[in-house]
């Protein structure tokens, strides 16, 4: 309305159905935007591809995600925590819907029905209205005494989570662009990640830093999380791939964008 130029950042836009009314607003501030911004910054490839699906021109588009702390020893981080155990973690607001939590807990109770003599726990931090629901779900499974639900965890025990585990299971259903992901590939875990998470399709090459499950797949990431746990090796070549895929993306890769961009915008003219 006022003439000025501005960059827009979004993450993964969604094009779900609307009542008519609201679609057209929609619809409407959607085409303003993408003719008016001097460039659209997305959340990931995936993020940014739902933009040009929607009629963003390409070459405004710039893949902009999250970034996080990378560890800077190099190497695989140091899980600060001595254990025999093959550890599975989790986290993230306990709805089922979105996040997928109870579909983590049946494939593990599969992996553990199929190979009993398996060292495996799993642990999910978080919370949420199905908090009683994977509770309840766990003891019916049979496999209460294996999964524990940690609630809501600082920052630090949430490293400390992270570098105790083996494998990072993230089992969405839908998730834009989950951050801890790129938290676990940080600390060089491996990462089983459902093919609904953006930031899973975005970092996570499949059997090199992780593997990418169908999501709602029981079958498929039980049968991930038995790798994991018989090949030690392989769980460890994996996670130093998930740590070079982690520091190819520094916060000062995110900095350098931003200066691009604003020099972009303070610029007289622009040709894109």
């Amino acid at each position: 309305i006022l003439r000025r130029r501005f960059i827009f950042w979004t993450d993964t836009p969604s094009n779900h159905r609307s009542p008519l009314i609201l679609a057209s607003v929609r619809w409407i501030v959607r085409r303003l935007v993408f003719s008016e911004a001097l460039l659209l910054l997305s959340t990931g490839r995936p993020g940014a591809g739902a933009l040009v699906s929607m009629g963003c021109d390409k070459h405004k588009v710039v893949v902009f995600p999250f970034y996080v702390p990378i560890n800077e020893q190099g190497g695989c981080a140091s899980t600060g925590e001595v254990t025999q155990e093959i550890r599975f973690f989790s986290a993230g607001r306990l709805d089922c819907e979105l996040k997928g939590f109870d579909i983590g807990i049946r494939a593990f109770a599969l992996a553990l029905a199929t190979h009993p003599r398996l060292q495996m726990t799993y642990r999910i931090a978080g919370t949420g209205k199905h908090m009683r629901y994977l509770v309840s779900l766990a003891d019916s499974l049979g496999v209460s005494s294996r999964v524990k639900l940690l609630g809501w965890l600082d920052y630090e025990n949430m490293q400390r989570e992270l570098r105790a585990c083996s494998a990072f299971v993230h089992p969405a259903l839908v998730d834009p662009f989950p951050v801890v992901v790129l938290e676990a590939m940080a600390v060089g875990k491996p990462v089983l990640g459902s093919d609904k998470a953006g930031s899973v399709l975005d970092r996570v090459s499949h059997g090199e830093s992780g593997f990418i499950n169908k999501a709602g797949s029981v079958d498929e990431l039980a049968s991930h999380m038995v790798t994991i746990a018989q090949d030690a090796k392989r769980a460890e070549v994996l996670g130093l791939g998930a740590l070079r895929i982690a520091e190819q993306w520094p916060a000062m890769r995110g900095v350098n964008v931003i200066k691009s961009t604003i020099e972009q915008l303070a610029a007289p003219s622009v040709v894109i």
